[in-house]
């Protein structure tokens, strides 16, 4: 994509006042949406860069890739729009203010051009992101943006899926602004195995993309992506403190018969204890990441260590190591899994999957949580919840209660009823 913006911005700036096009490409409202959508699905600040931020390792993404395209943005926008331009000129800034639109090859588009479309005294605002659908691309969810504390998960899918590896439904995540599960870095298309997914054979082709079929966002984001029988759900459940628990649960069902292999894989030096449940995965900076199987197969669970050398990287190093955690899951077996990002000096919350096997209940020193997942709506009731539906979560904290539907159904706590009728 950084590639294709060089072209296309020098082409597009190259046709102003030449008479030869009637449109103003330079100000295209797609034009705009692209360069935008690059910038909101930027990573967390990264320790590794003195805490710039970069384009996430999707598809065929390099290493720790900065990208000047927001300064690009800014200047175009600076008078026609400049509440956008302020923001983007805040996101170049956050990328360290790059000069080139990416790493690992020639950006020749605006060679020779840089002090004229990157402008330093333009202003920059950090802007008010929420978590954000991108219906040809996928989705980002974000907490406590801007800041260093951030918890945060880029997942992919759409049409919008060439030049990339096999690893459509898959996410990167971080928590409490620290990389917790990465993506390899471009290196050749990748197999589905190399990525946080779940593999069910399916040939992956042009013109058999999945889509997201459901997105909410509000005091618990969800999002439910289908391909071809593989149904990916994802509930992010957020605190108001960006150290509380702020996590997501994932159910991923496979309903064509096919049976598949599930795979997280986690940025850490030390091999899971996969005999554990919940596993800690010692994180390689500030923070951990606590995994909690709630429902899956019978079989062992397993771990696999792989390196893999990128073509280009704005680390130290081109080279990245992961440990995966991975289940075989038998045909029509769901897996149902929270991953819950915590400081290294936080303890591991406790972890109860209620009678039913669909609620689970989580507790710690910030209270008790009660989060739930489904494909189809069902009910429930035990300890003084009452539920119906598919997905939600009800956080139990000192003095208050928040009650989270993202999707149709009806919850009622300690008195209270909380429906939502429209989905």
């Amino acid at each position: 994509m950084t590639v294709s913006m060089d072209a296309i911005v020098s082409v597009a700036l190259a046709l102003r006042g030449t008479g030869f096009s009637d449109v103003e490409w330079a100000y295209h409202p797609k034009l705009k949406n692209a360069l935008a959508w690059l910038a909101k699905i930027s990573t967390p600040p990264d320790p590794r860069l003195g805490g710039d931020r970069h384009m996430p390792e999707i598809g065929n993404t390099y290493l720790g890739g900065r990208t000047c395209l927001p300064g690009w943005a800014a200047w175009i926008w600076r008078d026609r729009d400049p509440a956008y331009a302020r923001n983007m000129q805040w996101m170049w800034q956050s990328h360290g203010k790059p000069r080139t639109p990416g790493i690992g090859g020639a950006y020749p588009g605006l060679q020779g051009y840089a002090s004229v479309v990157l402008d330093e005294t333009i202003p920059a605002v950090p802007p008010a992101w929420k978590s954000e659908w991108f219906p040809d691309a996928g989705a980002v969810f974000r907490a406590h943006f801007p800041g260093d504390r951030e918890t945060y998960l880029h997942y992919i899918q759409g049409r919008m899926h060439q030049h990339y590896d096999y690893d459509e439904g898959s996410f990167i995540l971080w928590g409490k602004g620290q990389p917790l599960c990465e993506d390899f870095g471009y290196y050749g298309r990748a197999p589905a195995a190399d990525h946080s997914r779940v593999d069910d054979g399916f040939a992956e082709a042009l013109g058999n993309e999945g889509q997201i079929r459901e997105f909410a966002i509000g005091a618990a984001d969800y999002l439910r992506g289908e391909r071809a029988g593989w149904q990916r759900q994802i509930l992010f459940v957020k605190d108001d403190d960006p150290l509380g628990p702020n996590y997501f649960v994932i159910r991923d069902s496979v309903l064509s018969g096919r049976e598949a292999d599930w795979r997280v894989w986690i940025a850490t030096d030390e091999a899971p204890d996969v005999n554990a449940n919940p596993v800690r995965a010692q994180g390689r900076f500030a923070a951990d990441l606590v995994v909690f199987l709630a429902e899956g197969p019978d079989t062992k669970l397993t771990s696999q260590q792989i390196t893999r050398r990128t073509g280009a990287s704005g680390f130290a190093t081109q080279e990245t190591t992961q440990r995966s955690l991975q289940w075989k899951m038998p045909p029509d077996q769901p897996v149902t899994a929270v991953l819950y990002p915590v400081m290294k000096d936080q303890p591991t919350p406790q972890f109860v999957v209620l009678p039913g096997g669909r609620v689970i209940r989580i507790t710690g020193s910030f209270g008790t949580d009660y989060v739930w997942l489904g494909l189809e709506a069902f009910r429930f009731s035990g300890e003084g919840l009452e539920l119906q539906g598919k997905a939600g979560a009800v956080q139990v904290r000192s003095g208050r209660v928040r009650i989270s539907l993202p999707q149709r159904g009806k919850v009622v706590f300690q008195g209270q009823t909380l429906e939502n009728k429209t989905g």
